[in-house]
């Protein structure tokens, strides 16, 4: 087995020791068998960019900078 160094979060340290006592097996065990479960896994397809979709509604009804005809059109 390769040896290597991998920096880990304290957080994934802990949640790796917690498990691995609970499956009583050790933190390399767990570490090999999780990393190896997810790199075998088909990586997942990008999400396509977001398109907005936009619908011509024609002209303005009214000014809405003219507060007294938005009141009007929006009282009708």
């Amino acid at each position: 087995m390769r040896r290597t160094t991998l920096a880990l979060a304290e957080e994934v340290v802990r949640l790796l020791r917690e498990r691995a006592l609970r499956e009583r097996t050790s933190m390399t065990a767990l570490a090999n068998r999780l990393l190896c479960e997810a790199v075998r896994q088909p990586a997942r397809p990008a999400r396509p960019a977001f398109k907005w979709k936009t619908f011509d509604c024609g002209p303005p009804l009214v000014d809405i900078n003219d507060r007294e005809a938005l009141y009007d059109a929006m009282e009708r």
